[in-house]
Order: structure tokens, then C-alpha cells, then sequence
């Protein structure tokens, strides 16, 4: 995702920064009622030159007002260690989104693939 041949080191994982998204996709279907899309991001910190092959996403919300979510995400070690952290992470849960989120589903009956959205 970077040009080269090699990520800088220090570069956030976009697999990492991905579920971490997709974490709060998940409390804001919870909590607030529809799932979210990102709109801020303060800061990115690494505190390991590379993230081992496995690691664990932790969401705190600090706050929540009206579809704004705003939270602190740290990214662990299988140990607990702190490897990373987001801080300052918006993400804008909207009704509207539900039937964005929803995507076509394979229909059962035929069995050839074909889809429908339901």
C-alpha cells in the first residue's frame, strides 16, 4: 500500500487500522443502532518498529453524541503489551447506512450463485 518494495517502519498496518474500523462498525450497531463510517482520526502511535503476526484491537469509547463516536483504540500483544494506538478515532454511525452495509446475499433456492439483495 506504500510504493516500494518495503513498508517504512513505524507505518500503520492497514489490516490492523481496517479492524479496528470494523470494531466500531460493530458498537455502533450495538449501541447506537446503525453501523459507521470513519471521519477522524487524531494520531497514530507505534511503539514497535513491526506488529507481530497476531494481535488484539481494543476499542474504549471516550464519548458518544448523537451518530458521533468518539474512541481510543489500542493495539496489544498476545501479553497485553501496547504494540500501537489510535487516538482521537471519529466514526459517524447513520441509519442510512444499514442499507449500504447490506450487500447482495447468494439466493439458496437456485444454487447457480445468483444474487439478490435483500
Amino acid at each position: 500500500w506504500l510504493p516500494g518494495d518495503r513498508s517504512p517502519a513505524f507505518a500503520p498496518d492497514p489490516l490492523v487500522i481496517d479492524c479496528a474500523f470494523q470494531a466500531l462498525i460493530l458498537w455502533c450497531r450495538a449501541f447506537a443502532g446503525a453501523p459507521s463510517l470513519p471521519s477522524r482520526l487524531s494520531r497514530w502511535q507505534s511503539f514497535v518498529p513491526e506488529l507481530p503476526p497476531e494481535v488484539t484491537v481494543v476499542a474504549r469509547i471516550r464519548r458518544r453524541h448523537g451518530g458521533n463516536v468518539l474512541s481510543d483504540i489500542e493495539v496489544l500483544d498476545d501479553e497485553g503489551a501496547l504494540l500501537a494506538r489510535i487516538d482521537g478515532y471519529t466514526c459517524t454511525a447513520a441509519p442510512s447506512l444499514v442499507e449500504t452495509f447490506r450487500g447482495p446475499v447468494v439466493d439458496e433456492d437456485d444454487g447457480q450463485g445468483t444474487t439478490r439483495s435483500l
